[in-house]
Order: structure tokens, then C-alpha cells, then sequence
């Protein structure tokens, strides 16, 4: 470091830290989906990959098909949700890698669908479900029509489904609240069709934090882990540690 007047140091113990504060609150029974994308938020792909591993996380979730195979190659065997749409040409990647694709649209579920026949493998999904966001997913009031064609698909296995908050750092939003019932009803719907999916995730960082009727049994965990709130509320008093330090020789 002498060589450098300024450095950035990541706290690989404070990941620990956070993430066993967070499970106080959630209780051992929740499924916990890590959210390294981008670089682990900038601190370090594999090295926070490696960590989260070591403390038994659930899943691992990245950005893209490049995230994914990075980590493979550095021997993380954690299960990989790619949470951004796969483009065509890629998605014989998403099917040999053994990687669980997150699914938006009966279109990419097809397309999905004929890559994994082809190479005469099972493919993973979850289905993204757009209860207000209005940016991504299946909209709600489609979606038992959409995911009885999508069960049809060959190949394709589907094990969970998921939504996105539009304001988790306004937890007492009206909007919060139709969201949460919107996936709630959905929920019920699709067990009493005899739809039975294994994992239903709602809750980011702002949820875990501060909307306990959002976690249904998995929650995604991004921020949080990196030690940051991204409200200015905290329902459960979390005491989150910061992994990063900007240094500088004066």
C-alpha cells in the first residue's frame, strides 16, 4: 500500500457480521438469496462469494451470465439466480452452467424452453412477477393464465416466483401494502391450483429491514449485506457494519 495515496480496504468479517444480525431477525426457517451483482456492489466479486458460501447463504444472485461463470470457475457451487434477462445467444450458457434464470415473460420461458430441449437438459426458473414496479415481469393480472402455459414447457422447471417493492424505503406506503397483498393473493391461488413452488421472494434490502410481512419464505439480501440502509427508517434496529473504508495518507 505505500505505494498509493489513497486505497479502498473491504472488511470481510462485518459481511459476517451482517448477515448473522439479519438472520436474528428473520428467523432461521427463511431462505436467503445474496445479491452480489456488479461486482459485489464494487466490493470484490469472489472474495465476497467465498465468504457468503462460508457462512451457508442459500443462493447466490448476479447481473449477468459473465458474473455467473466467474464465479463457477473460482469453485463457488452455491446456486446462481441470474436476475437479468439472458439474450437469446446466451442461453445455451444459462442451461450447461446449471444456472437458475429468472423468467419475465412467457416469451423468454420459450425461448428458454427450446434451448434446453435441444441440449436435452433441465432448466431452472423463477418467474418475475410485476405487482407495481411496472419495469419487469409478467404483469399480476396475468399471470395464473401465463404460468399455466409456462408449466407446460418442456424442460423448464419452475421452483419459485418473485416481485419487487416499488418503495421499500416507505414502508408505510399504501402502495407497499397492495403489493404485499397482490403477491399474498397470488400466492394462495397458485396452492390452491396445486401449484406447488418451493421458493416465493418478495423482500430486498428495505424490506428485510423494515417490512416483516414481505418476506414470505426467502428474501433477497443486497445492500443490507454491505452494511447500508436504503431508508432512513429502521423497524428492527439493525446494527449494520459498513465493509468498505476510502483511505488516504495525509
Amino acid at each position: 500500500m505505500k505505494y498509493y495515496y489513497s486505497w479502498v480496504e473491504i472488511n470481510l468479517a462485518n459481511l459476517a457480521f451482517n448477515l448473522k444480525e439479519i438472520k436474528k431477525r428473520i428467523g432461521p426457517e427463511k431462505k436467503i438469496i445474496a445479491v452480489i451483482k456488479s461486482d459485489a456492489y464494487g466490493h470484490g466479486l469472489i472474495p465476497v462469494a467465498q465468504k457468503l458460501a462460508k457462512e451457508k447463504v442459500d443462493f447466490l444472485a448476479v447481473a449477468i451470465i459473465e458474473e455467473a461463470e466467474s464465479l463457477r470457475k473460482a469453485g463457488i457451487k452455491l446456486p446462481i439466480i441470474i436476475l437479468s434477462k439472458t439474450l437469446p445467444p446466451d442461453l445455451p450458457r444459462i442451461v450447461k452452467g446449471n444456472f437458475i434464470q429468472l423468467i419475465g415473460s412467457l416469451t423468454e420461458a420459450q425461448q428458454l424452453s427450446r434451448v434446453a430441449q435441444k441440449l436435452r437438459k433441465i432448466v431452472e426458473v423463477h418467474i418475475k412477477i410485476d405487482t407495481g414496479m411496472n419495469r419487469l415481469g409478467i404483469p399480476y393480472n396475468e399471470v395464473l393464465t401465463q404460468m399455466g402455459k409456462i408449466l407446460r414447457l418442456k424442460k423448464l422447471k419452475v421452483t419459485g416466483i418473485a416481485t419487487h417493492f416499488v418503495c421499500s424505503d416507505r414502508p408505510r406506503s399504501s402502495l407497499v401494502k397492495r403489493q404485499v397483498k397482490i403477491f399474498q393473493q397470488i400466492k394462495a391461488e397458485l396452492v390452491k391450483r396445486k401449484i406447488n413452488l418451493q421458493y416465493f421472494h418478495m423482500a430486498n434490502s428495505g424490506a428485510v429491514i423494515n417490512i416483516p410481512e414481505g418476506y414470505f419464505n426467502t428474501v433477497r439480501l443486497g445492500l443490507a449485506l454491505y452494511g447500508y440502509n436504503p431508508s432512513q427508517y429502521n423497524y428492527y434496529n439493525l446494527k449494520l457494519k459498513p465493509l468498505l473504508t476510502f483511505k488516504a495518507r495525509v
